[in-house]
């Protein structure tokens, strides 16, 4: 590679010696050349900046989505269901939205604890609301009010814990703390155990009218 220059130069001045009736080197040789002396490549746009694009157009509203929070309106209590792919978790957030814009403290919650850190990020600084997990939310009123837990990253941790002892634990946080909510939105609702409801419902301000929305899925149950 080293006399590369000279070759090249030296092959120039042989076609050109030949004069223009002479014959060519084929295209498919000099094909190979360039790829030889200036290989090809590819800028691709970075994976980040594609999947932050692909998170906006997903928080972006259909105009038959954004109907539906219109049309529940002043609705109080209200239950939504839909197949996977329906857009329930975006109608959750953007109803999580729309009453933390009116002043209401809003807690958005669900199931999946990766989902919430998503939603989070997603969502980024909007007052007046919190997006937790159930189990975030139970860890957090419970140390609130002091209330011991056992290590969750214990092995084994127990295994009633993420079942029974956080529930309980905010349970008993409620008697101790003052933080409640205007609105509770809950995504993932099937996810829910029936013994989760009352705890959830009791971090309302006013337990039987304060606003709850539940999205759920029936199919897809864990």
């Amino acid at each position: 590679m080293g006399r590369i220059v000279t070759r090249v130069d030296g092959m120039f001045d042989y076609w050109s010696s030949k004069g223009e009736t002479a014959n060519r080197p084929a295209p498919s040789f000099l094909e190979t050349l360039t790829q030889l002396l200036t290989p090809r490549f590819e800028l691709r746009q970075p994976l980040g900046s594609v999947m932050a694009e692909e998170d906006r157009q997903l928080l972006t509203l259909t105009e038959q989505q954004s109907a539906v929070p219109d049309m529940l309106g002043r609705q109080r209590r209200v239950s939504v269901t839909g197949g996977a792919g329906t857009g329930k978790t975006l109608l959750a957030m953007e109803k999580a939205r729309r009453l933390a814009d009116e002043g209401f403290r809003v807690l958005l919650t669900c199931y999946n604890r990766p989902l919430a850190e998503y939603l989070r990020r997603s969502a980024g600084p909007v007052e007046r609301l919190r997006i937790l997990n159930f189990h975030q939310l139970c860890w957090e009123l419970a140390e609130q009010a002091g209330i011991p837990l056992p290590d969750p990253y214990a092995v084994p941790a127990p295994p009633e814990l993420f079942t029974t002892m956080l529930p309980n634990a905010l349970l008993d946080a409620l008697d101790r703390v003052e933080d409640r909510f205007d609105a509770v939105i809950v995504d993932e609702g099937q996810d829910f155990r029936d013994t989760w409801w009352d705890p959830l419902q009791l971090c309302l301000a006013d337990p039987d009218r304060g606003v709850l929305y539940v999205f759920y899925d029936e199919n897809q149950q864990l």
